[in-house]
């Protein structure tokens, strides 16, 4: 059975080599500007890890609102309004539509408008100092990686993954291959390796009740 599910988010902040608690009141109310002022000229790490546990791949599907093979990459990192957290938006280019739920009468079958998907995380400068915010169980997603996409609409033309963990997985001549650099997620989930992209997409198929069009 495909499974797997993601808990127990536990967050670290490191500043270089430095472990900065998050136990720490007054660190914590720090946004990535203040802490970035405060530290500077040192790099800016913050990451955060989970405790994996198998579950059903059928909440995946159930969730998704577009199941969609296709290249991603990024094309923009910027800030969170509150200024504590750090977002990259990346452009998915589709190669082939697996699910769409509302599907425009009017569009091409097989075919959705490129998009744009936002996820947790990302590198870029604040106040000159280098800052990076990293998922350590997410996938790593570079310049055009090629992945099959399990995605949330929140609004028009614009999409999350279902999971910041599962959403996203690495596609390499057609077959399933992780992105995640964590070494328990590929023992863990092995169960979906190699799979083909026909095989997942006749699971969504038989999952959703109704072919793609």
């Amino acid at each position: 059975m495909i499974g797997f599910r993601a808990r127990k988010s536990v967050y670290s902040s490191v500043v270089t080599a430095l472990l900065v608690s998050t136990g720490n009141p007054a660190a914590a109310k720090e946004t990535l500007v203040e802490l970035a002022r405060r530290l500077a000229p040192m790099p800016i790490l913050i990451e955060r890890q989970r405790e994996l546990v198998s579950s059903p791949f059928e909440p995946l599907v159930a969730e998704a609102d577009l199941i969609v093979h296709a290249t991603v990459t990024p094309i923009r990192t910027y800030l969170s309004a509150d200024q504590r957290e750090v977002f990259t938006d990346y452009a998915v280019s589709p190669i082939r539509m697996l699910f769409k739920r509302n599907v425009d009468a009017s569009a091409t079958p097989g075919v959705v408008a490129s998009i744009v998907m936002t996820a947790w995380g990302g590198r870029m400068t604040v106040e000159g100092v280098e800052v990076v915010l990293r998922d350590r169980n997410a996938p790593q997603l570079g310049d055009r990686v090629e992945a099959a996409l399990f995605l949330k609409e929140d609004a028009p033309g614009r999409y999350r993954l279902v999971s910041d963990v599962t959403g996203a997985l690495g596609v390499t001549a057609g077959r399933i291959r992780f992105l995640n650099a964590d070494e328990a997620y590929d023992e863990r989930f092995k169960s979906i390796r190699d799979s083909t992209i026909d095989q997942v997409q006749r699971e969504v198929e038989r999952l959703k009740g109704r072919p793609v069009r």
